[in-house]
């Protein structure tokens, strides 16, 4: 080996040393507002599709009880986190860092109030497809 391909090696592992340590800062410097806000389109884009195919919905508390084909769907407090169960099994984690989160049925919808531990707080009203078509009958 010559001192030139040496100095070579160590110039590009210098590089990507750097280069990971900036992508690194990047990823752990993003605002928590950022993650908060895809992480809550995520859970209601699921919340929704399922609410869409629910047979039965009931709130209990903190507790949004969905019974749909595949079972009763729950999503419920856990810790600072929200999770959705089936059946009283299972732990998919949904929403993190949850300060309080509430559900209220109205207005021929579901209406979701969450405030994240940040103090950011999100709300969405879910409609229900079927509210139009039965008042319009």
């Amino acid at each position: 080996m010559n001192v030139v391909s040496v100095c070579y090696g160590l110039l590009i592992v210098t590089m990507s040393l750097s280069m990971l340590s900036w992508v690194l800062t990047t990823i752990n410097t993003s605002p928590r507002s950022d993650l908060e806000r895809l992480e809550y389109y995520r859970f209601i884009r699921q919340l929704k599709e399922e609410y869409h195919s629910a047979a039965e919905i009931d709130v209990v508390e903190a507790t949004l009880i969905l019974q749909t084909e595949d079972g009763r769907v729950t999503y419920e407090p856990y810790q600072d986190k929200y999770r959705r169960r089936v059946n009283g099994r299972g732990h998919d984690l949904v929403l993190q860092q949850v300060h309080q989160m509430s559900f209220s049925k109205e207005n021929g919808g579901l209406k979701v109030v969450t405030t994240f531990e940040s103090g950011h707080e999100v709300s969405s009203f879910l409609q229900n497809p079927f509210f139009y078509r039965e008042q319009t009958q």
